[in-house]
């Protein structure tokens, strides 16, 4: 299973505090925080009451990955992101979402407008427990709407967010969710965001729109054994 590592442009955008839950999540704008090798809030959720509205803080994490290499179906991927000392109450889950940061291909850093580049439509893949306090990491299965963005673009983007409040767009009480994100510049590889992907064996056409990936046999014989179909 070949692996990609996060490009180092990797980073968080955290809104800081504004008032009111819709405002905070539609920001349109955050400050962004590029080349550090772990952020001590890279997701975040936080509320606090006060006079008026709320004070609402969010971050989220961005990552892209450089998969103009992949030129075959993919059949499977996952996505690993490591954590380190996270803070919640009530659980903490998070998502990843398909974003169009980084210029949308990858060609410029990450800025501070990208924070409300996400899509919420599409998730990549459903949301992942961080646990208990501590270290770990959070291991992502992606579903078809990735494997298929992994094939046919050269960067594969995505947005890591707080899921029950931020993603759900659901207003809680008072609460206090971070998490700590080690990005591509820790040391060496092994806490690094990592996507490992399996291509597919056999043809591995699309027939009658339908995903190679999705099909087993054609007229009985096992894809594995297809070359060609009417010269295809």
């Amino acid at each position: 299973m070949p692996d990609i590592f996060s490009n180092t442009n990797d980073g968080k955008i955290d809104t800081g505090n504004i008032s009111g839950h819709s405002s905070a999540r539609g920001a349109s704008t955050g400050t962004a925080t590029a080349n550090e090798n772990l952020s001590s809030s890279g997701i975040k959720y936080f509320r606090t009451s006060g006079r008026g509205a709320a004070s609402i803080a969010i971050a989220r994490s961005f990552f892209f990955f450089d998969t103009s290499g992949v030129t075959g179906t993919v059949s499977s991927a996952t996505l690993d992101i490591s954590f380190s000392s996270n803070v919640f109450t009530g659980g903490f889950n998070i998502i990843l979402a398909k974003s169009d940061a980084f210029g949308g291909d990858g060609g410029t850093a990450l800025s501070n407008d990208d924070f409300n580049n996400v899509d919420f439509s599409t998730p990549y893949a459903s949301a992942v427990a961080t646990g208990g306090s501590g270290t770990g990491t959070a291991a992502f299965t992606l579903n078809a709407t990735a494997l298929a963005d992994i094939k046919n673009n050269d960067a594969f983007i995505v947005a890591l967010l707080e899921f029950d409040h931020d993603f759900s767009d659901s207003e809680p009480g008072d609460i206090n969710k971070i998490l700590s994100i080690k990005f591509a510049e820790q040391s060496g590889t092994s806490s690094d965001p990592k996507l490992s992907f399996t291509l597919a064996t056999g043809y591995s056409h699309d027939i009658m729109a339908v995903a190679a990936a999705s099909i087993g046999k054609v007229n009985t014989v096992a894809t594995a054994n297809v070359g060609k179909i009417s010269g295809t």
